[in-house]
């Protein structure tokens, strides 16, 4: 699995990305709301209902299906509240829904997610890994930071570079220059690192 970080920057990325061109407009409740989309799978963790250990091994919160279910809330809601933005706000947030299982996958797991859950019980998965996996979360764990380090060397370049050929934010070419090697770095380093 990706970091909660990781997640959360993928979220920030999606919003900045659809976020007018006016100065000073950022909606921070908005950008919380795609953060929660984006974590929310991880919900396992905390509810032990719906952990893998008791549903058979299956990680049930890491299907689209389930990755869609707030995403849905909210198109249901604009649909009759706000019915502007229900194309433009749903997007966002199917986005960040879905952008979970897309860094759980390039961690690249043993063991996989069930995108098509429960359509389908087979667990899909990289061969190979691009991400580093969060490691245990413990302040005394040398691998949650180091894995945490390579994750964002990966995943800020990534988001940065985005934005960047999207018009959002402004880069020199040397900075982009600088982003590029960085990322080539991490992403060497966490590709060669064993699973």
């Amino acid at each position: 699995m990706s970091s909660f970080i990781g997640h959360g920057l993928a979220a920030l990325t999606i919003g900045k990305l659809f976020q007018p061109e006016q100065v000073g407009k950022t909606n921070f409740k908005w950008l919380a709301y795609l953060i929660i989309c984006s974590v929310a799978p991880d919900i396992d963790y905390l509810v032990n209902s719906l952990n893998s250990a008791n549903n058979e091994g299956v990680r049930i919160t890491h299907s689209i299906g389930y990755c869609l279910f707030l995403p849905l809330i909210l198109m249901t809601y604009f649909s009759v509240y706000k019915r502007e933005y229900i194309w433009k706000g749903g997007l966002q947030a199917f986005l960040a829904g879905v952008s979970h299982l897309l860094l759980d996958t390039l961690v690249g797991s043993r063991q996989g997610d069930p995108w098509l859950y429960p359509l389908l019980i087979e667990n899909y998965r990289l061969p190979f890994g691009l991400l580093p996996s969060a490691g245990a979360i413990s302040l005394s764990n040398y691998y949650f930071y180091r894995n945490l380090l390579i994750e964002l060397g990966v995943l800020l370049p990534i988001f940065l570079l985005f934005l960047t050929g999207f018009g959002k934010i402004k880069l020199s070419k040397a900075w982009i220059i600088i982003l590029i090697a960085f990322l080539a770095f991490f992403l060497i380093w966490s590709i060669n690192l064993t699973r």
